[in-house]
């Protein structure tokens, strides 16, 4: 639609959209106060820009993405995001001299009033990566200090680059090659990953090959493992695994499958410090060996694929585990964990997310191509009820909204 069609009633009922999930949210909280998060609100706004952006635009926004992405692999090795300081400034000059990157590359002033940075500054500030302010960058705000501070955009940038662009890149031939999904691909490559890196190996075992990209791999996942972190908010831990008076210090509340260095259950001890029993975090022993001080927890080398040693503990907890494999592999993973389950006591626990079978948020979405790309999914409730129910699971409460945790027991 071109931009002359919008009409003002459009704009206008866009704009009581917003108003009116800006009152919802507000309603109610003190001007000082923190604002609880809206998707609402954010859903109005961005339906609002769509709505006035030139479609052209839009899409010639849509085909640059790769472009960004290089551009800003380029300012994430030269390090431009570390040198924006937490408070005060930083000159262009500044950062020309500390990352030792060519003047006329970095940040040459051009012509003219609209476009005072080269190429890849100009970039970083259009995508909101860094707040406008020449010729000074100003304090950091609240996206640069998350980006910066907990590690989140160096790691998951670099992760994303080295490991997956390959394989979103050479999408389309993969889709081509499997006709779409309806037939196995010619020469045995069983997804978009291996096809894009000519490996026959699953990316975890491509990346323990690789042993820098594993850290760094490692340390991505930490740093989005807020998602799951947040699942201890959701499900009442103390009331659900504490409810047995008679449980002791010896008795294996809560095994923590695929659980890295074991911030989860480090943070679920502070939390329901008062919990009886047992918390083992399992891995592959490359992660585990680089456990240094556990803490209210012990470590333990397994891989999921194999039967789970760990025998009727009050829960199995699966931090955003199943997501990245096929119903194929979910199943044989699964089912290493029901034989260890005690009927009648034992949960399996998912850290997940539960798509809506109707306005999947974009976030999601990218997401869900991202687990495509090797070889897993995110899942809506009824592709969750299909991939437990033969295994003789039934879901019995899925707890929160934003963050999910997917309860299940075996079925009586």
């Amino acid at each position: 639609m071109a931009l002359s069609t919008v009409t003002s009633s459009d704009v206008q009922d866009l704009l009581n959209e917003v108003n009116a999930a800006g009152s919802e949210l507000t309603n109610g909280h003190a001007d000082a106060g923190p604002l609880p998060e809206s998707g609402r609100l954010l859903a109005a706004a961005q339906k609002l820009t769509a709505r006035l952006q030139n479609p052209v635009e839009r899409v010639l926004e849509i085909v640059g993405q790769s472009h960004q992405n290089a551009v800003i692999r380029a300012c994430s090795e030269l390090g431009i995001f570390e040198l924006v300081p937490q408070s005060g400034t930083v000159s262009l000059q500044e950062l020309v001299d500390k990352t030792g990157a060519d003047r006329q590359l970095l940040c040459e002033f051009r012509d003219g009033p609209s476009f005072p940075l080269s190429l890849p500054l100009r970039k970083l500030l259009t995508l909101r990566l860094i707040p406008l302010g020449e010729p000074l960058f100003p304090t950091k705000d609240r996206l640069m200090r998350t980006l910066t501070a907990t590690g989140t955009f160096t790691e998951v940038e670099a992760e994303t680059w080295c490991d997956l662009y390959q394989s979103s890149l050479k999408l389309p031939q993969y889709l081509q090659r499997t006709a779409y999904g309806t037939k196995p691909d010619p020469d045995g490559f069983r997804t978009p990953f291996q096809y894009g890196e000519n490996t026959k190996l699953n990316i975890f075992e491509w990346l323990k090959t690789r042993p820098e990209q594993l850290k760094t791999f490692n340390l991505a996942m930490e740093a989005v493992s807020f998602r799951t972190l947040q699942s201890i908010e959701v499900y009442p831990f103390g009331t659900e695994l504490g409810l047995n008076p008679s449980s002791s210090e010896d008795e294996v509340l809560l095994v923590d499958v695929g659980g890295g260095h074991g911030h989860k259950v480090a943070a679920m001890r502070a939390k329901f410090p008062d919990l009886k029993g047992r918390m083992i975090v399992q891995d592959l022993k490359e992660t585990i060996d680089e456990i240094q001080d556990p803490k209210g927890f012990e470590p333990m080398v397994h891989d999921f694929f194999a039967p789970q040693p760990v025998k009727g503990a009050r829960a199995y907890f699966f931090g955003r585990i199943l997501h990245d494999w096929s119903d194929e592999d979910c199943h044989r993973i699964l089912s290493n964990t029901i034989s260890a389950m005690r009927p009648g006591h034992s949960r399996i626990l998912l850290s997940e997310t539960v798509l809506p079978d109707t306005g999947v948020p974009p976030l999601a979405t990218l997401l869900d191509i991202h687990m495509m790309l090797i070889g897993g999914m995110e899942r809506s409730r009824k592709q969750w009820d299909g991939l437990l129910a033969p295994m003789g699971l039934e879901i019995v409460k899925i707890w929160g909204e934003d963050v999910n945790i997917i309860e299940a027991r075996l079925k009586e």
